[in-house]
């Protein structure tokens, strides 16, 4: 009985400081490849949640006891629900960036074509929406009031860019003189 009660003893501790020791090595990394993804990678949560399980059950099968493998079970989802909920919020943003490049490439590209051709505006904007609004383009996954949010300062970008370029001298064009 005292040789059992030991080991429990034993076992609960090893949970303890096994997976407080993992806590701090996932923590750093998730800091890691967060740092080494880059925006618009939509295999960040995947591939965090896939490690952290495959680490899991490793050390899983190693706790001996029925007390070690609840504490272990607890422990352990405990963890990965915390480091999921972490990922998604990494994710979100990483997408959220990638957006925002993606849009100010895509308004810059019109715009620059406005400043040159100022008869060209409308079919812009409706370009411009199009891309925004396509849902299974590069903006699919922001929320609806960003994506009208982008849709609203493309026309404005767009309408402020061909008026420049029309009210620009033509610098290329030789002028008659007076």
């Amino acid at each position: 009985d005292t040789l059992y009660r030991n080991e429990v003893e034993n076992d609960v501790t090893n949970v303890h400081v096994q997976m407080s020791k993992k806590r701090a090595e996932y923590q750093q990394r998730l800091i890691e490849m967060q740092n080494s993804t880059q925006p618009g990678d939509d295999t960040f949560v995947p591939r965090v949640m896939d490690g952290i399980q495959k680490d899991l059950e490793t050390f899983g099968g190693t706790v001996k006891t029925q007390k070690g493998q609840q504490l272990f079970a607890r422990m352990s989802s405990d963890m990965t629900a915390m480091f999921g909920q972490e990922a998604i919020g990494i994710q979100s943003r990483l997408n959220g960036e990638f957006a925002k490049n993606q849009y100010r490439d895509l308004t810059s590209n019109f715009s620059s074509i406005a400043a040159q051709d100022h008869t060209q505006v409308q079919s812009l904007i409706t370009q411009a929406r199009a891309a925004i609004d396509d849902p299974d383009g590069r903006f699919a996954k922001v929320p609806e009031p960003t994506r009208e949010a982008f849709r609203r300062d493309a026309e404005e970008q767009i309408k402020y860019s061909a008026a420049l370029g029309f009210s620009r001298p033509n610098s290329g064009t030789p002028r008659a003189s007076p």
